[in-house]
């Protein structure tokens, strides 16, 4: 079976499936949330989160730009934000047990707390352990936007993927319209049909009808079965032979 997977734009830059009209507006509003959270990152100073979310808005806006063709790239807008919500989680899970930007979960929301962190001190060339405040307003709005920014990223990949498979089956639906010859001609045409075979009484009569003699095949016959018989023995033949290429008249090679 064939699949049709890129180029997946509406045919002859038509309207896109109804299906993907009624998503375009969710997933509108899921990018909205994506950007806004992006913007909360920067300025928690979460960078490596907010570098890596950033590339789904982007993708977004090649999606959206161009309804009628927003099957080319929404299948890359699914995996990207895919991978997004992968990548937050993870980044989530570290800030949970303690192993990123905050001791552990109970300072989540916490504006002041302290932890020991490995310093690297370039007199002695060496890293020593100090206790430094690790908590503040900042930690508490990256925290909340990674915590958004895994709803978002979800999203926006299942509306992606919701959009890329009502592309999917408009075009396996307008190749199986072509094959069966719907909207035109199509294969069908092209192709014999049942009633375009002969019925089986016109192949028997006009069987009846050629015979093989002296080296000759002789279509069209209208002498009857004694006359047959009578040109047979005249030619040396004990029987005529019935050929099943009757349309033509010819000597053999």
């Amino acid at each position: 079976m064939v699949v049709p997977v890129g180029g997946m734009g509406s045919s002859m830059g038509g309207a896109p499936p109804q299906q993907v009209l009624l998503t375009m507006p969710y997933l509108k509003a899921a990018l909205v949330a994506v950007t806004i959270v992006v913007i909360g990152e920067f300025a928690a100073t979460y960078f490596n989160e907010a570098i890596s979310d950033c590339l789904t808005p982007l993708f977004g806006i090649l999606v959206l730009r161009d309804v009628t063709q927003a099957g080319q790239c929404v299948l890359c807008l699914g995996v990207i934000s895919g991978f997004n919500c992968l990548s937050d989680l993870t980044s989530l899970i570290l800030i949970l047990i303690g192993r990123h930007y905050i001791p552990g979960a109970k300072y989540f929301f916490s504006t002041v707390c302290y932890g020991d962190v490995q310093v690297y001190d370039p007199s002695t060339r060496k890293t020593k352990t100090e206790n430094m405040e690790l908590c503040s307003w900042q930690t508490v709005v990256g925290n909340v936007c990674i915590v958004l920014g895994v709803l978002t990223q979800l999203i926006c990949c299942r509306l992606s993927l919701k959009i890329f498979q009502a592309y999917q089956r408009e075009g396996m639906n307008a190749m199986l319209d072509e094959y069966e010859g719907e909207p035109g001609d199509g294969l069908r045409a092209s192709a014999p049909g049942v009633a375009d075979l002969p019925h089986p009484g016109a192949v028997a009569g006009v069987l009846d009808k050629c015979i093989f003699v002296g080296g000759c095949w002789i279509g069209g016959w209208t002498g009857g079965t004694s006359r047959m018989q009578d040109v047979a023995r005249n030619s040396g033949s004990s029987k005529p032979t019935i050929s099943r290429h009757c349309g033509f008249k010819g000597m053999l090679g």
